[in-house]
């Protein structure tokens, strides 16, 4: 499976609303999500080992699921009142910006929003392989235009070294 096969739902952003790649533990990582499947949305992950000679080899479907297959619920998750609304569930709410974790094997971060124009979006943690919701957190998304790029991640953190005597 060739990366070209994606492409940006036809929104023309870049494509970060729907993929990420990266690099973890000595494989490149992708992730693809289709949110326009009529019943929910379809999310798949793909590996490939990196190499001496990076362009031979190919890509493994690592997981694929669609998000009824998923066991956990969002509201129990979040744990607040406000979260306790019958739209609350993961199949009624708009998914996207899929981020593979640096840290998880199997774990990548989505973007939901109960209403694209909502003052709250809500990171959910999924785990592909056992298809489980693992975590989720509210934030405030006043200034966050339908599913627009909100934050990124990265591992610079883990490189970075205090000079000795100093902090």
């Amino acid at each position: 499976v060739g990366i070209t096969h994606c492409d940006d739902g036809g929104g023309g952003g870049g494509g970060h609303e729907f993929r990420d790649i990266a690099v973890v533990h000595g494989y490149i990582k992708y992730v693809e999500i289709q949110s326009y499947i009529s019943d929910g949305w379809v999310a798949a992950t793909w590996s490939r080992k990196i190499t001496l000679d990076s362009w031979e080899g190919d890509w493994r479907k690592d997981c694929e699921l669609h998000v009824s297959d998923i066991s956990g619920s969002l509201p129990e998750l979040l744990g607040d009142e406000e979260a306790r609304t019958p739209q609350l569930n993961l199949q009624s709410v708009h998914t996207g910006n899929p981020t593979i974790s640096l840290h998880d094997d199997d774990v990548v971060y989505f973007l939901a929003k109960v209403g694209l124009r909502d003052d709250k979006s809500y990171v959910l943690a999924v785990n592909m392989r056992s298809k489980t919701l693992q975590g989720a957190a509210c934030f405030g998304a006043e200034r966050v235009l339908d599913m627009n790029f909100t934050c990124t991640q990265s591992r610079i953190s883990h490189y970075l070294r205090n000079t000795p005597g100093k902090s």
